[in-house]
Order: C-alpha cells, then structure tokens, then sequence
C-alpha cells in the first residue's frame, strides 16, 4: 500500500521523505500511540465525524489527547489531497505519547500525524464466493481504543498465509471478541449477531447495524460463544477497507452451506449503495 509523498506532522505539511520521529518516541519504544483510518468514497472521507470522535476516544483512553480539532483535521486533510492530487484514498490518522527523556515517561509532547495512502480492497471474488479465516485465544489490552499495538496479528501473518485465511479472529475463554483488523457478525435464523465488550466498536460495524434494522432485520449485541460460530448460518467481517465480507469457513470448517449467504449479500449491497450516495 503506497503512502503518498506530502503528509502532516506536528502542524505542517511536509514531503514524506523529510518527515521522522524522534527515536525516543513512546510509540517506537513502547508502543504507545492511537490511530485511527477510513477512506474516502466520491472524494468525500465517509463518515469522517464518527472516525474522528473514535480518534479522541481511543486517545482519551490510553491517557494521550488529540489537539487538533475535527474542523482543523478536515482542513489538513483537504490540503494534504491537493497536494498529492488524489480523489479516492484512505486516511491514517496516527497520534503517539512523542519523545520521553527517561524512554518511558510521557512529557505531554505528543507526535501528530496524518498518512494518505492507497485504498486496499479485496478482490471481488472474495466477496461472491467468501473467504477464511481462523481463531486464536488473545484479547488486546484497551480493546475499546484503535491502538498501534498489532505485534500479534504481524506475528501471525505467516500462518494466515497458510491457512489461505484473510482474517485472526480472537477469542478469549470461550467467547468470540473481534477480529485483528475488524468486527464480526453472525447470522442465525435470520437474527443479527455480534460480540459488545472487550471490542473496539467499528464505525463500519455501527453503519451495518443501522442498515440492518433498516432491512427490518433482528440485531442482538451480546457475548457470542465459540460454539455459536460453526453453527452459524453466515458469517460475515465488518470494515473500512473490508466493507461486508463474507466467511464461508472457520479453521477450515464450512459455515452453513459454504457459500455467500443471502443476508451477508443483502447488507453487502445496502451499504455499498450507500456509499455510492454519499
């Protein structure tokens, strides 16, 4: 995914080839950052005001605090477009706890910035026919927040890979949490499922539960088991640059007839005509 060559930083627009952190950065050392991405779909970042809220929220939650304003943030994000003459992109907003003198301790000196960088779909045969994915027992810490910390979903990428799999789901003691990059939905006779605690809470997903009860369709948000996910009948992951996709197996076991369920395919449309509006 190519980053485009102007970002901001610290309040300017700068090429991307002059822009750095310090090395005593709390989010190289310690992990310590928030972020935040979406996309934009007619020119237009889709539901900027929710992604932005989260930003603050996820910063607020971990104890940093974004400066800027939404108002502020559309204007970089506006001259940051122009000035890498794209239309269509996404957007990585990325605020870190900034330098440390003792390595450790957060100084209120924070590192702001913003990334413009490619949109990356999937192929739409992954949206006809589905795809995998596999679980792994692992909750991330401030599950509430969008935070730089991802060391086990990259530790995992080799066996995604051989798992042919697009997707880490989490679970924790039996109950099924969220994904490493997205949340996830079940379908039960005709009922709308999906885990509320100890995950973060997508701007996708809240947009696909308003869409459902549009469809006049029954939403439950409450703790899902592990043994409900096989007995499903669809399954489907929720996110930015994900939209609805459908899962047709869990380490390597068929959801329900294995194939795109009608649902997973109803709210596909419905949201992307929505984003055809926008």
């Amino acid at each position: 995914m190519a980053v485009k060559p102007y970002c901001y930083l610290n309040g300017k627009i700068v090429p991307l080839a002059k822009a750095g952190l310090s090395l005593s950065d709390l989010g190289i050392l310690r992990g310590y950052g928030v972020f935040d991405f979406l996309r934009t779909y007619n020119g237009k970042p889709f539901y900027f005001h929710e992604h932005f809220s989260r930003f603050k929220r996820s910063a607020q939650a971990v104890g940093l605090r974004v400066s800027e304003s939404e108002t502020y943030m559309r204007g970089i994000i506006s001259t940051l477009f122009k000035k890498n003459r794209v239309q269509d992109a996404s957007i990585r907003m990325v605020l870190t706890g900034g330098p440390s003198p003792d390595n450790f301790s957060p100084t209120g000196k924070q590192s702001s910035f913003v990334l413009i960088e490619d949109i990356h779909q999937f192929p739409e045969s992954v949206f006809t026919k589905g795809a995998k994915i596999f679980t792994y027992e692992y909750e991330r810490s401030f599950p509430e927040a969008k935070t730089t910390h991802y060391a086990t979903a990259l530790a995992l990428a080799p066996q995604k890979k051989r798992a042919g799999a697009i997707e880490i789901l989490y679970t924790r003691g039996g109950f099924v949490l969220e994904a490493s990059t997205s949340n996830i939905f079940l379908v039960k006779k005709g009922h709308l499922i999906t885990p509320e605690r100890g995950v973060l809470l997508g701007i996708t997903r809240g947009i696909v539960l308003s869409l459902a009860r549009k469809l006049d369709l029954v939403c439950e948000c409450r703790a899902v088991h592990e043994t409900e996910l096989l007995s499903a009948d669809e399954v489907f992951l929720t996110a930015t640059n994900k939209e609805v996709t459908p899962i047709v197996a869990i380490n390597g076991k068929k959801i329900g007839s294995g194939k795109v369920g009608p649902i997973s395919r109803c709210l596909l449309t419905a949201y992307r005509e929505l984003t055809r509006t926008y």
